[in-house]
């Protein structure tokens, strides 16, 4: 089980890293060369290239002088919160599901390693009907 959680939050980790790379770095990494019309303000291009938005552009700036640069400081550390939230919850999760699953799965007493047999019996409390008469009767303290 040990490695299949770390197989586990490797990918999480891995998917964190790639949601990052593509969803929350690319506001500050993307230059502004693109042609729009020239009565826009850099708002009117946040909200044409950028759909969607965790902080709007009117937050970090004052009308009619919008800067792409302030809302992209502020844009790309808000998607980073995100992202590494939504890891950490992810590994939150993993964690405590394989720790419950470790209390409530008992060890498994036949696996090869630790001293036990391969071969199996059936081991179960043996059905008597009635105590033989040369034998004492079976009690489950001698067990």
């Amino acid at each position: 089980m040990k490695a299949t959680l770390r197989f586990q939050l490797a990918v999480i980790t891995l998917a964190a890293i790639a949601a990052a790379w593509f969803r929350a770095l690319p506001p500050i990494l993307t230059p502004l060369f693109y042609f729009h019309p020239p009565n826009w303000t850099d708002a009117d291009l946040v909200r044409h290239l950028w759909h969607f938005r965790l902080i709007q552009p009117e937050w970090v700036s004052n009308p009619p002088q919008y800067d792409y640069l302030c809302w992209a400081q502020a844009e790309t550390p808000a998607r980073l919160a995100v992202v590494f939230l939504g890891w950490l919850g992810g590994v939150t999760w993993l964690s405590q599901r394989h720790l419950r699953w470790r209390k409530i799965t008992p060890p498994n007493a036949a696996a090869p390693g630790n001293g036990a047999s391969m071969f199996l019996c059936h081991v179960g409390r043996q059905r008597r009907t009635a105590p033989e008469p040369n034998r004492p009767a079976f009690n489950d303290a001698h067990r």
